[in-house]
């Protein structure tokens, strides 16, 4: 109900699905209203709907949210990456979204993390998972500038080709991929002229 809620969309709709998702959390909490569960997804979901909200205060009880998470996932250690990839993206997009320069090269940090996870410990190196490759070629291509650009037109041509079964400047069935390479190679092209 909550996320037909969400789909809807509008304030009341909105603020109708924190409560169902509120009364999930009181109720795997104990009773305890407004205290964060053990459940990650209902975690996740409440955090996920306040970056909707917007606004300073929801996006730091977001934020908290996240970071709660993290840090219980890394066995109690604060500001402490875990192994946990839906954790990790949901902090890396928040802080994303919430710009700034030291806000930005702590997504980026998470993101290369993952990717470096991903690819058996092995830095700068592509990895097999789509989801990761395509956060970070977005995040580079949020952050601006040529170089940046430039490594994420590299991430998803790698991905286009990989999904055109390795044959280069091809069009893939995968509709992310696609979008992706269509926005950012336009990019890049009026940033090189």
């Amino acid at each position: 109900m909550a996320r037909h809620l969400q789909i809807m969309g509008g304030t009341d709709n909105l603020k109708m699905a924190l409560d169902i998702y509120t009364g999930l959390r009181t109720r795997a909490a104990g009773g305890q209203v407004n205290t964060p569960c053990d459940d990650k997804d209902i975690e996740l979901t409440i955090g996920r709907l306040l970056q909707i909200f917007g606004g300073t205060d929801n996006r730091q009880k977001a934020l908290d949210i996240f970071t709660r998470l993290r840090t219980r996932a890394a066995g109690g250690q604060a500001d402490t990456p875990c192994d946990d990839k839906e954790i990790e993206l949901a902090l890396g997009r928040h802080l994303q979204t919430m710009g700034g320069t030291d806000n930005l090269i702590a997504a980026l940090n998470i993101f290369t993390r993952l990717r470096t996870r991903a690819a058996g410990g092995q830095a700068d190196i592509p990895c097999d998972d789509k989801v990761i490759e395509l956060t970070l070629g977005r995040h580079l291509q949020a952050m601006g500038g040529t170089d940046n650009l430039g490594a994420a037109l590299d991430i998803y041509t790698r991905l286009r080709t990989q999904a055109a079964g390795g044959r280069a400047n091809t069009p893939c069935d995968d509709k992310d991929i696609e979008l992706t390479w269509v926005d950012t190679s336009s990019s890049w092209e009026v940033r090189r002229t």
